[in-house]
């Protein structure tokens, strides 16, 4: 999936937009309540929800590879106590 993050529409409501990498269909997902209450407390610095060091939107690898690296952390963190 191609990630395309928006904060929120026209009606104050937040969806998560991807294409799909695949097919290249747009998707538009709903935001949990949960994430939508924590996204509301953010400074809004981009278009994206999620970008990189340099501001720019986060691609699917980069996250990828983000959320790997904090779990790898975790992970030995836990081993470590």
């Amino acid at each position: 999936m191609k990630w395309s993050q928006l904060w929120r529409d026209e009606e104050g409501r937040y969806w998560i937009d991807v294409r799909q990498q695949k097919t290249g269909e747009p998707l538009s997902i709903p935001c949990h309540e949960v994430l939508r209450a924590e996204l509301e407390t953010m400074p809004r610095i981009a278009e994206t929800i999620l970008v990189g060091e340099r501001g720019a939107p986060l691609t699917g690898s980069s996250l990828s590879v983000m959320v790997r690296k904090v779990l790898r952390d975790r992970a030995r963190t836990r081993r470590s106590n």
